[in-house]
This record gives structure tokens, sequence and C-alpha cells, in this order.
């Protein structure tokens, strides 16, 4: 599965959309470090991300259908990533999130052997997650990517994401 996440990721970058409005993390970061001109980014809205998993017509059964339901309501899903400087980039955005530590908290970490990243998530006044962030480096590949969901992020949603980096 967690192949496929990331295959899901690599397919959304070849996707170019518009911006949103709100800036979110993955955004402050782009913003950030875009005099270097090494950093892409691609903004997914919900509907595009239903069309490219053909989750429009029906549905699957248990875990999966609670997946879509959350993927549904998100506002956004943001990527920025680098094939260059991969681990400069992922220490700036561990740092710049570490630095905003009041908006954003780090749930989750994990490390394989040319493999780390690690989860944030940002919180309403009401203590609901309203945003995801995962930063993730590939050391061999010399890969770094930030996903970004934003929206009404279901505990479902990122349990499961967290489960399929777990080594």
């Amino acid at each position: 599965m967690r192949h496929a996440i990331l295959t899901l990721v690599a397919a959304l970058l070849a996707i170019p959309a518009l911006a949103g409005s709100a800036q979110d993390f993955a955004q402050k970061f782009a913003d950030e470090w875009a005099a270097e001109n090494q950093l892409e980014t691609v903004t997914i809205s919900p509907k595009m991300i239903e069309q490219m998993l053909g989750m429009s017509g029906g549905a699957g059964a248990g875990q999966d259908q609670r997946i879509m339901d959350a993927i549904k309501k998100l506002r956004s899903l943001r990527i920025v990533k680098a094939n260059s400087d991969a681990q400069l980039y992922y220490q700036r955005a561990i740092d710049l999130l570490d630095r905003n530590s009041t908006r954003f908290q780090q749930i989750d970490t994990f490390a394989k052997t040319d493999q780390e990243g690690a989860f944030y998530t940002r919180k309403n006044q009401q203590g609901e997650t309203v945003e995801l962030v995962m930063v993730y480096l590939h050391q061999e590949k010399n890969s770094f990517v930030v996903v970004c969901c934003t929206g009404d992020i279901d505990e479902d949603f990122f349990r499961s994401l967290l489960n399929n980096f777990r080594y």
C-alpha cells in the first residue's frame, strides 16, 4: 500500500493545477525557497483526486470506504518536491515545522535504511485537524517530498497513512 501511495503522489506530480488562495505549510515552504528554482509545487483538488482514483462511481467497503470518504473532505492536496539537495530541503522543512511548533505538532516519524520522514498536524481552535503534513526523504534517490493535505482531516485517513509508512 505504501508503494501505491508513493505511486499516486508521483502521478499527481505530473498534473498541473492552480494553487489555492490559502497558504498552507507546503506553500509557505515553497515560497520561502522559491528563489533557488529547485522546487516543484503542484496543487490537486479533491475532485481531481477522485477522478484519478476512479472513486466517483461507487466505493468499496470497510477501511477503503472510510479512506475514500476522508479524501472527499479534503480541500486541497499540495505537493512540493525536489530531486536535488534532498537532504538540505528535508532539514529545512523539519526546521520550519519545528520553528512553528505552536502551529504544527509532530505526530509521528518513520525511518528505514535510506528513507525517513515525519508527520505533522495543525488543528483549529476547536481542536479539529485541518492540515496534515508529511515530509519525506529518500536519500539514495536524492528525493525530497512534502505532501500537505488541508480540509476536514479524518483520524482514519491519517492513521492509515501512518501505518503505511511504518516498517
